[in-house]
């Protein structure tokens, strides 16, 4: 995934390179025609009536013209985004549960409330409070402290879901090693084998439900007994049928159980397409 904000600083870098290097082209002559009139990029401050665009262009030129790639860039003849990008957005650690994101065949939903749950940002009532929303900071399952772990993966209720919709080798390991969440998904789910593809599209399917649940009781006044263990047993099967015989997108063959959930765009037809 780009970072949208360096990437874009990044291509204002290349419109700067070719202000700065004149090259023959309308836009760039009549920039230094009405505006720049012989003054360098160094030199240049935009005036108050330039354009948005303009000023844009010349906001981040210390940042982007003082770097140290820019000089590299001189040495070569030629600007590359890409290297300016690398530069801006620095060395980072990549994060371990690329693999369980990307090629999932959950549903688009599943694996996106997924992500969230990754980057710690679900609105658990811990979360809430740090930002002023006042409640009573209790688990709606089983009433003690909530936070995002507690909520998906140490809750009892959360540990018999799990323990239910898992099959009985990748139960056992998850009772023996004592490891419950991020560690158990990243070490379950490498691989391109159909076993890891069941456990994504499983691990995704089961951290929506779970949180689904969670919201239905707190805005809709449901009990825990809302929760469609159901939909979770038919997908495991049905899922390594169709990866199996070949189907990458398992989530568009979901069986009539699982898709069945009403028409929520109103187009007259069910969200998700029945198997046949």
């Amino acid at each position: 995934m780009i970072a949208l904000y360096e990437w874009n600083k990044a291509s204002i870098g290349k419109l700067l390179w070719d202000l700065n290097a004149k090259k023959d082209r309308m836009w760039i002559t009549w920039i230094h025609h009405f505006y720049m009139k012989g003054t360098n990029c160094i030199d240049y401050i935009p005036p108050t009536h330039a354009s948005w665009i303009v000023k844009a262009i010349f906001k981040h030129k210390e940042e982007l013209m003082n770097s140290t790639v820019w000089d590299v860039f001189r040495s070569r003849g030629g600007y590359c985004t890409r290297d300016m990008y690398k530069l801006l957005r620095g060395v980072r650690p990549k994060v371990r549960w690329k693999k369980v994101i990307l090629g999932n065949c959950a549903r688009p939903r599943d694996t996106f409330i997924t992500w969230i749950e990754f980057l710690g940002r679900l609105p658990t009532k811990d979360r809430l409070r740090r930002f002023g929303i006042q409640n009573d900071g209790l688990c709606v399952f089983c009433g003690t402290n909530e936070d995002i772990q507690h909520v998906l993966f140490e809750c009892d209720f959360a540990i018999n879901i799990w323990n239910q919709v898992l099959d009985r080798d990748e139960k056992y390991r998850w009772a023996t090693n004592g490891v419950m969440g991020m560690d158990w998904i990243i070490s379950n789910t490498k691989g391109k084998s159909m076993k890891c593809r069941k456990a994504k599209l499983i691990v995704a399917k089961t951290i929506y439900s779970i949180w689904t649940t969670h919201n239905m009781i707190i805005f809709q006044n449901h009990t825990k007994d809302f929760f469609q263990l159901g939909e979770l047993k038919v997908v495991a099967p049905w899922c390594k049928k169709l990866i199996e015989n070949g189907h990458g997108d398992v989530w568009y063959g979901y069986p009539p159980v699982v898709c069945d959930e009403g028409d929520d765009d109103d187009d007259g037809g069910y969200d998700y397409a029945p198997a046949a």
